[in-house]
């Protein structure tokens, strides 16, 4: 039986009635016309479609016809817990903080100039590499934790959170810990942020600002 799979590269989430698409190669998002979109959804779904729009979705460059392929599927919904890892008043060093704004430069510069597929694969290789089972002493991670939140005090974070979360993800995983950097969305208006979690717990950021992003990516 025929069936269709997302091109390498895509990744979406669904808002309300409307897909939202994450295109890795050519660093953009976007979104469907209405027709597509309700033609897309009811692939995701195995319903039936006009052929028509199924093969404008393929020469998109959206979907790829693929025998037996499951249905494309968006990306899971996130659940956070309170784990009692993160301690807010923790005092991290000086060394620490200087740890963590030259690692902060060193991936802005990054994503200045490398491309977002570039940087997610990197940072996958990194995972599979330094991540080991289990995670580190809760004390460690509150560590990290701190110097993020301190640097975050002498450099400001904002409209750099890409940047800051591959960071702290990278710092966390040379730790030996299985963190996650998720990014999500929202739409009307349209706006884009990310975040690094573990364990289910979301690090250097605040869980209440992060309700209304819709997860379109993990790593």
């Amino acid at each position: 039986m025929a069936g269709y799979r997302l091109r390498d590269g895509l990744s979406f989430c669904r808002i309300g009635e409307r897909s939202l698409f994450l295109d890795l190669v050519a660093d953009r998002y976007f979104c469907l016309s209405a027709p597509l979109d309700r033609a897309f959804s009811a692939l995701c779904e195995s319903a039936p479609v006009d052929p028509a729009l199924a093969s404008t979705l393929v020469e998109m460059g959206i979907l790829i016809a693929s025998r037996d392929a499951p249905s494309p599927g968006p990306c899971a919904a996130r659940s956070w817990i309170a784990t009692g890892k993160s301690d807010l008043h923790a005092r991290p060093s000086i060394a620490s903080i200087a740890m963590a704004l030259a690692r902060r430069a060193l991936w802005s510069r990054r994503v200045r100039h490398r491309p977002l597929a570039e940087n997610i694969q990197y940072l996958e290789r990194q995972k599979q590499k330094d991540a080991r089972t289990g995670s580190p002493a809760p004390a460690a991670i509150a560590r990290i934790e701190g110097a993020y939140r301190r640097a975050a005090l002498i450099v400001p974070t904002r409209d750099r959170c890409l940047a800051t979360s591959m960071a702290l993800m990278s710092a966390l995983m040379a730790q030996g810990a299985r963190a996650d950097l998720v990014l999500g969305v929202k739409l009307d208006p349209f706006q884009a942020h990310c975040w690094v979690e573990l364990d289910g717990a979301v690090i250097g950021d605040e869980p209440d600002l992060l309700r209304p992003f819709t997860p379109i990516l993990v790593v």
